[in-house]
């Protein structure tokens, strides 16, 4: 499902910014737990919030992710407004190409990137002959994707 959220921008001084976040895992993190670089669709006010149109960026702090929003890339006005963020599971069918590296220590590929922490690197990535990791051809199982968002930050 989509969960939608009315977010108040108060004040001028407001950064118009956004942070989403999951819980923190101890460990690893499920591989049924939506990765937000892959998996999750952000709006505001029914406009897309994406990497591409620069609204939208993961960062990964500790053992958690978090989606940060900057609002003005989709309406330069938003300080004092109030606005609806919507936040979809939409999950992709298998794990991009640049989130499998090699690590030589361990003589094994490794999840990078967004996916750094994840479990299940043996069942998403394979190793070539030439030292070169490459996402297998495995198909997750979307229905069992889902996502916990724990905190919702207005700046």
């Amino acid at each position: 499902g989509e969960l939608s959220v009315k977010l108040a921008f108060k004040g001028s001084s407001s950064k118009c910014s956004v942070w989403v976040c999951e819980p923190p895992y101890e460990w690893s993190k499920p591989d049924t737990v939506a990765n937000f670089a892959t998996d999750l669709k952000f709006a505001v006010n029914d406009k897309p919030c994406t990497q591409s149109n620069k609204c939208y960026r993961v960062e990964q702090v500790g053992y958690k992710q978090c989606g940060v929003l900057d609002v003005r890339s989709l309406d330069n006005k938003c300080a004092g407004k109030t606005a609806r963020l919507s936040i979809k599971v939409a999950p992709a069918p298998q794990v991009p190409a640049s989130a499998c590296r090699y690590d030589d220590g361990e003589r094994r590929c490794r999840f990078d990137g967004a996916f750094q922490g994840t479990e299940g690197e043996e069942k998403y990535c394979k190793v070539a002959a030439n030292k070169k990791c490459f996402p297998q051809k495995r198909i997750r199982n979307l229905d069992e994707i889902s996502a916990f968002i724990s905190e919702i930050i207005v700046m």
